[in-house]
């Protein structure tokens, strides 16, 4: 029995074999291109910050990318798109790369500060003392409200240089700790 199958399988692969220069003589046909895009208008979608100011899935998956600090070098309204939700703010505080991005909005810290969960986030972060450099404004305004932010950036890694570099910041904390 099996040797009537490999017999029938032997002779189906030499017929096919044998048809093969006829097969690749012809040339193969491409298929058509992909679009990239949900409507079906062919134009992919690009993310714009008015886009991304009423879609709070895209502001967070924004704000987690790694490389998001060169897209809001490109287009600063993007950083205040995403700081308008709590979730992405303290999703963008954890930023491995926070003081380029503080580079491009020179009100990060204020943006940040508003949620309370993104300002702990931020004083926990070892780049917050660029950008609390940039706008000690908005730490200021945060520890005012809450008492828990001073110690909480007093256990911050850079909390010497933040002190340094900003003296009024260091007043502020002795007189809210």
């Amino acid at each position: 029995m099996t040797k009537v199958l490999y017999r029938e399988f032997f002779a189906l692969v030499a017929l096919l074999w044998s048809a093969c220069p006829l097969v690749l003589a012809e040339e193969p046909q491409l298929k058509p291109a992909i679009k990239n895009s949900a409507g079906g208008g062919g134009q992919p979608i690009a993310l714009s910050a008015s886009h991304v100011r009423k879609d709070v899935g895209a502001a967070k998956k924004m704000a987690a990318l790694r490389w998001f600090d060169k897209m809001a070098l490109a287009d600063p309204q993007l950083v205040e798109s995403i700081t308008a939700y709590s979730s992405s703010a303290s999703i963008l505080a954890r930023h491995p790369h926070l003081d380029k991005i503080a580079e491009a909005d020179p009100y990060l810290c204020r943006r940040l500060t508003r949620w309370r969960g993104a300002a702990r986030v931020l004083a926990r972060n070892p780049k917050a003392y660029k950008v609390v450099a940039r706008d000690p404004e908005g730490i200021y305004r945060a520890i005012k409200n809450d008492r828990s932010y001073a110690k909480l950036l007093s256990k911050n890694p850079y909390f010497n240089q933040m002190v340094v570099e900003n003296p009024e910041l260091g007043r502020v904390l002795s007189r809210y700790m």
